[in-house]
C-alpha cells in the first residue's frame, strides 16, 4: 500500500483538499496529513484545524518540499495507474484473445474435422458402391462368358460332329466307289483274260494247223 503525506500549516485547505482528491484519483487508497500548525496527524480525509495559523519560514519550506515531494509522487501515482490498468488491459487482452483464439481453433478443428470425416465417409461408400457394382460385373460377365462358352462348345461340338458324319459319309462313298471300282476292274480283268485265253486257244488252233500243214508237206517231199 503506498501513503503519501501531506503537509499543512492549519489544516486540509482547498490545495490540500485537491490533492487528497487528486490522490485517491491516482489510486492512492492511503495517505497521512501533518498540520504543523497543531502539530498532529490524521489518516484518511479528516480536516484538522489550527485556530493559531502560525506558521515560520523553516516550517514553510518544510511544508513546500513536502509539497514537491507529494507532487511528484502525486505525478508518478498517476503515471503508474495508467501502466497498471494498460497492463491489466494487455493481460486480460492478452488472455481473452488466446481464449478466443484456442476457441477459434478448437472450433476450426472440429467444423475442419467434420467435413473431412464426411467426406471420408462418403468416399468409403462410394468405393463399396463400386466394389459391389465391380462384383455384379464380374458376376455378369462370367455369366456371360459362361454361356457364350457353352454356346460355342455346343456350335463345335454340332459343327464338328456334322463335319465327322459327312466325312464318314464321304468315306462310305468312296468305299463304295473303290468297290465298284474293283468290281469294274475285275470283270473287265476277267473278261480281258478270257477273251485273251480264247485268243491263245485260237493260237493254239491255228498253231496246231500250220503243224499239219508243215507235216503234209514233209509227206509230199519224201514222196516227191
Amino acid at each position: 500500500m503506498q501513503v503519501v503525506s501531506i503537509v499543512s500549516c492549519n489544516g486540509l485547505g482547498k490545495v490540500d483538499r485537491w490533492f487528497a482528491y487528486a490522490l485517491e484519483w491516482a489510486g492512492v487508497t492511503a495517505w497521512r496529513h501533518c498540520d504543523v500548525g497543531n502539530a498532529s496527524s490524521e489518516h484518511g480525509t479528516s480536516r484538522p484545524r489550527n485556530p493559531s495559523g502560525g506558521l515560520s519560514s523553516s516550517l514553510l519550506v518544510v511544508m513546500l518540499s513536502s509539497k514537491l515531494v507529494a507532487l511528484l509522487s502525486l505525478v508518478a501515482a498517476a503515471l503508474a495507474r495508467p501502466l497498471r490498468s494498460d497492463e491489466e488491459a494487455v493481460q486480460k487482452y492478452a488472455t481473452s484473445t488466446q481464449l478466443d483464439d484456442q476457441t477459434v481453433h478448437e472450433s476450426c478443428k472440429r467444423e475442419m474435422a467434420a467435413p473431412d470425416q464426411d467426406a471420408i465417409q462418403s468416399y468409403k461408400r462410394e468405393l463399396a458402391d463400386d466394389e459391389d457394382a465391380i462384383q455384379s460385373y464380374k458376376r455378369e460377365i462370367s455369366a456371360a462368358d459362361e454361356d457364350a462358352i457353352q454356346s460355342y462348345k455346343r456350335e463345335i461340338s454340332a459343327a464338328d460332329e456334322d463335319a465327322i458324319q459327312s466325312y464318314k459319309r464321304e468315306l462310305a462313298a468312296d468305299e463304295d466307289a473303290i468297290q465298284s471300282y474293283k468290281r469294274d476292274i475285275s470283270a473287265a480283268d476277267e473278261d480281258a483274260i478270257q477273251s485273251y485265253k480264247r485268243e491263245l486257244a485260237a493260237d493254239e488252233d491255228a498253231i496246231q494247223s500250220y503243224k499239219r500243214e508243215l507235216a503234209a508237206d514233209e509227206d509230199a517231199i519224201q514222196s516227191y
